[in-house]
């Protein structure tokens, strides 16, 4: 008989905790551009003690969703138009050959779980809840990207995806219409990864993407 194993996983430490409330806290809009972030009053809700607080804003710094400020500690920082960008410039070459290579694993068994994702996001805006239909979404792309086998790939994308997630709360607020647009270019996108067309593929992931920078800029990127 087996000796039995420690679990691998281990419960979240007070720092993990910090880290993970203010992150939603940000991308959810509940703290804005340019607000600040207490140390004493985050720790304080959260109850904790200020240095794990502290530690998860200098770790949210090093991922650019806050920045110090010496007067006021940490602030929600905003993306300028520059960056948003390079995000989507970036996600256009990552999340298409992401789909690409995707395409060529997926079997019906892994069709029929991103389709999940996207009947659940019928189902939420259905319902007129647009927060967990954007989930949902997300929830698909980062899906596509773990289904290439590539884990460089999909770590970046992961990465990178609280920036898509802080944009898309933005979209909520400035055009709430956009939510489900994304919704159906993801169904395209799926369609196109039924067909087993390369071409396709890449063109859906495309005109996803480049909707979504159009509405970026010309929604959010002036109030930033």
């Amino acid at each position: 008989m087996n000796a039995p194993t420690k679990s691998s996983s281990l419960p979240p430490t007070a720092q993990d905790r910090a880290y993970t409330s203010i992150k939603e806290a940000v991308i959810n809009l509940d703290y804005r551009a340019g607000e600040s972030l207490r140390a004493q009053e985050i720790a304080a809700r959260l109850g904790l003690s200020r240095t794990p607080v502290r530690e998860a804003l200098g770790r949210l710094q090093q991922e650019g969703l806050v920045r110090h400020d010496s007067g006021w500690g940490y602030v929600v920082r905003a993306m300028t138009q520059k960056e948003i960008n390079d995000l989507f410039n970036l996600r256009e070459v990552l999340e298409v050959s992401a789909a690409v290579e995707a395409m060529t694993f997926l079997d019906e068994a892994g069709i029929e779980k991103l389709a999940g994702f996207l009947k659940s996001a019928r189902r939420e805006l259905q319902r007129g809840q647009l927060a967990k239909t954007r989930a949902l979404n997300s929830d698909f792309r980062l899906a596509l990207a773990s289904a290439s086998r590539n884990t460089l790939l999909s770590q970046i994308l992961l990465t990178i995806n609280d920036r898509v997630r802080w944009l898309g709360s933005m979209q909520i607020q400035s055009r709430p219409g956009r939510v489900q647009e994304s919704l159906e270019e993801n169904e395209e996108i799926l369609e196109a990864l039924k067909s087993r067309d390369a071409a396709l593929v890449k063109n859906a992931v495309l005109n996803h993407v480049r909707r979504a920078r159009e509405s970026v800029m010309t929604n959010v990127a002036p109030f930033l």
